[in-house]
């Protein structure tokens, strides 16, 4: 106890010297320089005069002469160098005052003020919700990466603990990540974001199912991935999900066209071009891969004028066709999602039946294909196989009766593997 108090003591003396000290140690140093230049320049004027031969010193008195101004030389060095140690100790001590002080006056407002107690650790909840965030990503999707592979609306958000959202939603609204974060590493930086985006993206589908669905979550969430774009540069992965978001756009903007809210056409289009320009950015940045493919033909196929839908419809093959010869769907196979686009190419081969005799077995044989993996929804496919707008209810009826028969034993196969 009597050292704790001995070094207290101490240090109270020594921020008590540091204070004047730290003002008037500028003022001494070059007083003392002044002085010592001053006896350095009468050396020197006697060495000149000397030398021009106006005064006279013996060998000796030269000699001390010379002595004299190199000790003084060495003595302004000297004084520098105390100088500068002498600065140090006083804004080391100066610094671990005012450091005192803050944290002192930290803990009397969080004592006074409760509310601030609760702000911090809503802050660190902000850390801990994001790793809840990645564990959740991880154990829904069926491969290592949790940033591929599932199904958003059906498997993330909605079974996504109440608790946990909303533990989430409160620390972004009292301390958003983008703020908090910016002081970690840029990949984690990015990698936060971009589940943060995830979760507000996959957060207005869940409510847009359910006959709601807010615009600001779509904009959150378009902001969030802009930012990691910005922070890393435009990864391949990034402009996918960005590419969705903007589908979103569009898919909301088409129901307020249809409902005549007075939104401009212009906006339609504008979503449409954005998501179409995600897409076939990202296929410039990494090739190998399916997702940008398999998004960039539902673009052609699903929202394209319908004046052009043949020409659309082509294109959308293309595209799907292509993406197959790729098997990861961004980093990592997916079969889920492989047997996803070879449904979907059989769906608009389909549609291209009638203005294409090629297009009939086209349809069938990536059927076949879709068929061996069996990961479609048996939902789906009973709407497309049986309503009246459904994919291949046309087929269906005009096709050969050896087609339709085979269509029939496919119809049960692509969804028997189905989870």
């Amino acid at each position: 106890m009597p050292i704790v108090a001995s070094q207290n003591w101490i240090s109270r003396l020594f921020r008590w010297v540091s204070r004047p000290a730290g003002r008037w140690m500028p003022v001494l140093f070059i007083g003392v320089i002044l002085i010592l230049v001053y006896y350095g320049i009468a050396d020197i004027l006697v060495l000149a005069a000397d030398a021009h031969g106006d005064a006279t010193l013996t060998a000796a008195e030269l000699k001390d002469r010379i002595e004299e101004l190199k000790w003084i030389l060495g003595l302004i060095v000297t004084v520098a160098g105390l100088f500068t140690v002498a600065q140090g100790v006083a804004a080391g001590f100066t610094a671990r005052s005012f450091t005192e002080q803050a944290e002192k006056m930290l803990a009397e407002a969080k004592a006074r003020f409760t509310v601030f107690s609760l702000l911090e650790e809503r802050r660190e909840e902000a850390y801990a919700n994001l790793t809840n965030l990645e564990r959740s990503l991880a154990s829904s999707s069926p491969v290592n990466s949790p940033d591929e592979g599932f199904n958003w609306q059906r498997q993330f958000y909605e079974k996504m603990p109440l608790k946990t959202r909303q533990e989430l939603l409160s620390a972004e609204r009292i301390f958003p990540y983008e703020v908090v974060g910016q002081n970690e590493p840029a990949d984690n930086y990015a990698r936060n974001l971009r589940h943060l985006a995830q979760f507000y993206w996959t957060k207005f589908i869940y409510e847009r199912v359910h006959g709601m669905g807010n615009l600001g979550d779509l904009e959150r969430a378009e902001h969030l991935l802009d930012l990691a774009i910005r922070k890393i540069g435009a990864a391949f992965y990034l402009l996918n999900d960005m590419g969705n978001i903007h589908l979103e756009y569009y898919k909301l903007y088409a129901k307020s066209l249809s409902q005549h809210t007075g939104l401009d056409p212009v906006e339609l289009s504008r979503a449409q071009d954005r998501a179409r320009r995600c897409f076939e950015d990202s296929i410039v940045v990494q090739r190998h891969q399916l997702r940008a493919y398999f998004n960039l033909a539902y673009v052609e196929a699903e929202l394209s004028p319908h004046a052009s839908r043949v020409q659309s419809l082509r294109k959308a093959i293309a595209d799907l066709r292509e993406g197959l010869k790729h098997p990861n769907w961004e980093r990592a196979p997916i079969p889920d999602q492989t047997c996803g686009a070879l449904y979907n190419l059989g769906c608009y081969y389909a549609r291209l039946a009638p203005n294409d005799p090629k297009a009939e077995s086209a349809c069938v044989a990536v059927l076949r294909k879709a068929a061996r993996l069996g990961l479609i929804s048996p939902l789906e496919v009973e709407r497309d196989f049986h309503s009246k707008d459904g994919d291949f209810n046309a087929i269906l009826k005009g096709a050969r009766p050896e087609t339709r028969s085979i269509l029939g034993k496919l119809e049960k196969d692509l969804g028997r593997h189905y989870r």
